[in-house]
């Protein structure tokens, strides 16, 4: 036992740092008086009792309220708090063979608070302050030797109440109001994370925030199991209504809310069963060590009954070797292999555990030099932390036993020997170069800061989440086998390659604001990050995608961002670019889709500085892309392949910028587009029949494909197509075509069909506002626009505007009204004239012959050679009439 000790004195002595003397573990230490006790132990476990002492010195004053300073706090006693802790101590070692660390105070709160801060706590007298000093330097040197020895560690706060509802109350910086939203509510953002007490094991955790904090393995769940209800836990979720302590000082300022990787929570126990006996307070030590024990299991890859480290104090050398370890024995299955000193080369050849299990691989905060770790292959239960400034590589081929973190909290780590998840979830902390390629049922985790660079195909069956943080990828990194999704749920992909030809193959979902990056730095240079699904669904957040470069004088550098699949609605807003990318550098969202894998659909809002682009592969078998909402982007729209259909009802489908349709592209939809559009392609409103209104001028040199719904010259837009501008230039090219199309109810002209034994028009091309047809261009040819039953040609009127005018080949005869027009004064007027049965006929009339316009009264379909029309107005003005064939 002595040398153990002395070896794990060694260690402190290695990996502490943070206090002028070693703490051996078993050995108690005391302040100042004795108002300060720490036993010191060799777990990744602290537990503080603040409020559990007697003592009242003379040479401290009584603490007192003070209204003006905000103070009004209990100095009760939390009575047996203090015996219960060292109960705690005594069962743990009696159930594991180790023990935590424990700091007391056993100073009467009515002279010192320790869970305040210094002002309140000690309100001003030295030896009190000196006492608090004390209490929070023990907990300090304790949690860096855990820091140093086990890279992550449990802090427990010990407390009682006295409230009526006998239960421990489990404080994590939460209040009764946070705990009383939804599991939904708590995971839909980090926000209740961020100000938790166990945030760094929620983040380095497989399980979501509100399962850890109060599911199946939650540690009020395994607290219940022993037989001592806790809120939360699964059958108590939150305190509702009721009294609850959430916890103080000490768990805010020792837990990792504000970083580290110490958790926290703050135990308030109950006096009944728990406080109120001496066989009690034993029974829940027992209790207590065994969820403890199960939680470390299950959350830190560790049992409290194995932990102990073997350390490698320094420089290269052989595994194998007992002499390079402290203590000098060689490591055995499950030991924490932990890293000190100036690093080196340290070679694993223990024949007798190549591909044995270690607890973790630990690089030490006290480490000077990097190491390079080499030889057999190892299988872990807790991962690889590096809490060194320096980076460390290492090339074991590593295969997980556990869902677990490799977490590089300080310089950055390099793997590249592969990792075999074991069907378990791996989460990655950090700068962490991944060069080996990861095999296995589970997935992987991208959690906190710092970017995972996969440099290997990867086959990793489960899915990819990147909760924040970077992940980048080379020229052909895979995100596993493709087949399960890639979750961006807050956080970054960045393409460090182009990689046209390896798209990324998963589902895409989007659950949170995350970012799509390229940077490309050099000048005409395009980079092309390809997705291959359809299978995409965007669920929360603001996708943004980003040329991150750095080069201002690359010209002509472009990130694309390449979307193939079909048959998705992408439902959240998107940004193209960002305010404060470089100018030279350009952002662009490619809409690539064929035909038969379905329509590409957006219809949240697009912003930013960049630019979409309609492609495909070819002109044949290119698909669809609708634009259904109002956008702002700048950069402008390309039409290279496909059709872009512009459906937004208010706003500008296609943002600020300009749109260009190459002679391959088709521009359509019943929207509006704020910026000039130039067409080289195929102009066609509407989805079907539809208006399609330009408020910045168009040139169209290609075709317009113009499509009659009705046999009607009545609704532009419900039914036939109408292009309307309502700003800038029109100007038809001389060689744009337009071609004639009939659906739904439109029948292409027939001498048997009465419609089209008339003269029809319909304007086109509607020219309002501020628009202008300078030298009222229009079209020279007119494709599938002769008939036998007549032939259609087109005119522009004095506004601009372009007329199609269809002139039968045997025009009908004009309707001729009976002079004789029945009635009179007051009475119904019937006016009667000859027609050609099932022509359409409208009767007009006007109270002014004088007056610009004749007012429609009925429009109707002759149901024989003589129809007749009445007119049941009473007025007694005089009211003249005319048929007109519409």
């Amino acid at each position: 036992m002595t040398r153990l000790f002395y070896s794990l004195g060694a260690l402190a002595l290695l990996v502490a740092g943070a206090s002028a003397q070693p703490y051996v573990p078993g050995t108690t230490y005391f302040g100042r008086s004795n108002y300060i006790e720490y036993i010191a132990g060799d777990l990744p476990f602290i537990l503080a009792a603040p409020h559990g002492g007697t003592l009242t010195p003379a040479e401290i004053p009584n603490r007192t309220n003070c209204t003006t300073c905000g103070w009004s706090f209990s100095t009760a006693l939390d009575t047996n708090t203090e015996d219960l802790a060292r109960k705690i101590r005594t069962e743990m070692q009696n159930l594991t063979g180790h023990t935590p660390h424990v700091i007391i105070c056993r100073l009467s709160r009515t002279k010192l608070d320790a869970n305040r801060d210094l002002e309140e706590a000690a309100q001003g007298d030295p030896e009190a302050e000196i006492a608090w000093n004390e209490f929070h330097h023990f907990i300090e040197a304790a949690k860096s030797n855990v820091t140093a020895r086990f890279g992550a560690g449990f802090f427990i706060d010990l407390h009682g109440h006295g409230h009526d509802i006998q239960r421990l109350e489990l404080g994590y910086l939460l209040t009764s109001n946070d705990l009383n939203q939804s599991d939904a509510t708590l995971n839909g953002s980090a926000t209740y994370e961020n100000k938790c007490s166990i945030r760094r094991l929620s983040q380095d955790s497989p399980l979501s925030f509100a399962a850890l904090l109060r599911g199946s393995q939650s540690f009020g769940a395994y607290l219940a199991a022993q037989g001592f209800p806790s809120v939360p836990s699964p059958s108590d979720p939150s305190p509702g209504a009721d009294p609850y302590w959430n916890g103080g000082y000490n768990t805010a300022r020792h837990g990792s809310r504000d970083g580290g990787t110490i958790s926290a929570v703050q135990i308030e126990s109950h006096w009944t069963g728990v406080r109120d006996t001496a066989a009690n307070r034993t029974a829940f030590a027992q209790g207590l060590t065994r969820a403890l024990n199960n939680y470390f299991i299950q959350h830190f890859g560790m049992s409290l009954e194995s932990a102990a480290p073997s350390v490698w104090p320094g420089g290269s050398g052989n595994w194998d070797t007992a002499g390079n370890w402290l203590p000098p024995v060689l490591p055995v299955s499950s030991n924490v292999l932990a890293f000190a000193g100036p690093g080196g080369a340290a070679t694993h050849n223990l024949a007798a555990l190549s591909n044995g299990v270690f607890t973790a691989l630990l690089f030490s905060n006290t480490v000077s030099g990097s190491y390079t770790l080499a030889g057999h292959p190892v299988r872990l239960l807790a991962g690889v932390s590096n809490l060194s400034s320096f980076p460390h590589s290492i090339g074991l081929a590593m295969g997980l036993l556990a869902p677990q973190t490799i977490s590089a909290g300080g310089g950055a780590l390099t793997l590249t020997g592969g990792l075999t998840n074991g069907g378990h979830p791996v989460r990655f902390v950090g700068d962490v170069t991944m060069s080996g390629a990861i095999s296995g049922g589970g997935g992987l985790i991208k959690a906190g800061a710092g970017t995972l660079a996969l440099n290997a195909v990867n086959t990793y069956s489960g899915p990819t989440t990147n909760l924040s943080g970077t992940i980048s990828l080379n020229a052909t990194s895979t995100l596993g086998d493709g087949a399960a999704p890639l979750y961006l749920s807050g956080g970054d992909l960045l393409a460090r390659n182009t990689r046209s030809g390896a798209p990324i193959a998963n589902p895409l979902r989007l659950t949170a604001s995350s970012t799509i990056a390229g940077n490309g730095t050099l000048t005409n240079s395009l980079r092309i990050l390809p997705f291959s699904s359809g299978d995409i669904l965007t669920t929360g957040g603001t996708l943004t995608l980003r040329h991150t470069g750095t080069n201002a004088f690359a010209t002509n550098n472009v990130f694309r961002v390449r979307l193939s699949g079909g048959g998705f609605t992408f439902t959240r807003p998107l940004n193209l670019g960002f305010f404060d990318d470089l100018p030279e550098l350009l952002t662009q969202l490619e809409s690539h889709n064929e035909l038969a894998a379905g329509d590409q659909v957006f219809t949240g809002t697009i912003n930013g500085t960049g630019q979409l682009l309609r492609g495909g592969t070819s002109a044949a078998t290119a698909g669809r892309t609708l634009l259904n909402g109002a956008n702002n982007y700048s950069g402008g729209t390309l039409v290279t392949a496909g059709t872009l259909l512009v459906n937004n009802p208010v706003g500008s489908g296609t943002g600020t910028g300009f749109v260009a349709v190459s002679n391959n592209g088709t521009l359509g939809g019943s929207g509006i587009i704020s910026g000039p559009v130039t067409c080289a392609g195929t102009l066609a409103a509407g989805q079907g029949v539809g208006r399609l209104r330009l408020d910045g001028g168009l040139i169209l040199t290609g075709t317009n494909v113009w499509e009659l719904g009705a046999l009607s010259t009545e609704d532009a837009g419900v039914n036939y197509d109408q292009v309307q501008l309502t700003g800038g230039s029109l100007a038809i090219g001389p060689g744009a075509t337009l071609r004639v199309g009939f659906t739904g109810a439109a029948t292409a002209p027939t001498n048997s069909e009465p419609f089209w034994q008339g003269v029809r028009s319909w304007k086109v091309f509607s020219l309002t506002g501020a628009a202008t047809n300078a030298g009222g261009t229009r079209f020279s040819l007119i494709a599938n626009g002769s008939f036998p039953a007549g032939s259609f040609t087109n005119y522009t009127d004095p506004d601009g505007s372009i007329w199609l005018r269809f002139l039968p080949t045997n025009a009908f005869a004009r309707p001729v009204i009976d002079p004789q027009v029945t009635g009179s004064g007051t009475a119904p007027k019937t006016i009667q004239w000859t027609a050609v049965e099932g022509q359409t006929y409208r009767v007009e009339y006007k109270e002014d012959l004088e007056a610009p316009e004749w007012l429609p009264l009925v429009t109707l379909v002759a149901p024989t050679a003589t129809p007749s029309y009445t007119d049941t107005n009473a007025s007694p003005v005089k009211r003249f009439y005319r048929v007109v064939i519409p």
